[in-house]
């Protein structure tokens, strides 16, 4: 049987190794990191402050499980000895029960680092 290829522009191959850092820039952090870390990282970046239950929706995930996944990339770490601290949680201003979820500063380098392999 015959090997169908696949013409890729080189456009289309530059973009490609630019998915390729971005998923390095998580690699480094993390050899195993889980794409479901990578997704909630993603989605405090772009939109932050919300809570669980939010970013459970965002996530296409029950809330037990993205509020487990939202410690496992911040403060408090299950599965590893250090955590790994891109994002952090904080009480909302109007309420003491709800969370809100921010980057890091260490968060706010990968998301630089990011940016700049996409840009480059």
């Amino acid at each position: 049987m015959a090997h169908r290829l696949h013409e890729l522009s080189d456009e289309d191959r530059k973009d490609l190794r630019k998915v390729k850092r971005v998923i390095e820039i998580f690699r480094n952090l993390d050899q195993r990191m889980p794409s479901s870390y990578m997704d909630a990282f993603l989605a405090v970046a772009t939109d932050p402050g919300k809570g669980p239950t939010a970013y459970a929706k965002d996530l296409n995930m029950v809330q037990p499980i993205a509020a487990r996944v939202l410690l496992e990339i911040g403060p408090k770490a299950r599965s590893r000895d250090e955590p790994l601290a891109l994002v952090d949680r904080q009480n909302a201003p109007d309420s003491l029960r709800d969370l809100q979820y921010f980057l890091t500063p260490k968060g706010r380098k990968v998301m630089n680092d990011m940016l700049k392999a996409l840009r480059d």
